[in-house]
């Protein structure tokens, strides 16, 4: 049987930094980092038919990886091709470990599932021109096999993961510019 209840009184505290920087022409560079601490900040009792459930202080939340990061790179080239200034990107992010559901105290409760960091790759190359844009990519590169969630209701032991290496070509045609 699945059950979902709100925790009650929990708080989220963190520091987000983002950095831009651009030091050399054409070469883009942006950081994301996010470390957080979400947890229960009190004792919840819930008598929800069978079983009780008690949450302690400082439970961690579910879903809510302490340390998350990303960081791309971009370097468009000057010269024109096509009508174009060629361009390659690099995009990484990770995604830190994080339980699927929140820690109770009693014996009659399961425990809840981690769900491991990852991190996924992505690699693009293209031409963007005035109105149009055209690249190929490569999305999730290193294959990466995500477990984004662990599902603890029924049936059990289903988990969604993420989508697996994809190959591609990309057009977008802008209009109004």
């Amino acid at each position: 049987a699945v059950m979902i209840v709100n925790v009650g009184n929990a708080k989220i505290d963190g520091v987000e930094l983002n950095l831009s920087a651009v030091p050399v022409d054409g070469l883009d560079l942006e950081l994301d980092l996010e470390r957080l601490r979400a947890e229960t900040t009190s004792d919840l009792d819930y008598d929800l038919r069978d079983p009780a459930i008690n949450i302690a202080k400082g439970a961690r939340l579910p879903a809510s990886p302490e340390f998350k990061a990303s960081a791309s790179l971009q370097y468009t080239f000057q010269s024109m091709l096509w009508g174009g200034n060629p361009y390659f990107r690099l995009d990484y992010s990770y995604y830190g470990d994080s339980y699927n559901d929140v820690e109770c105290n009693t014996d009659n409760c399961s425990p809840p599932d981690l769900q491991p960091a990852y991190q996924i790759t992505d690699f693009k190359v293209g031409i963007d021109a005035q109105g149009w844009e055209a690249n190929l990519f490569v999305r999730n590169l290193t294959d990466e096999r995500a477990a984004l969630n662990v599902w603890a209701g029924a049936p059990p032991g289903v988990i969604v993961v993420n989508r697996p290496r994809e190959y591609g070509v990309g057009f977008t045609k802008r209009w109004g510019e």
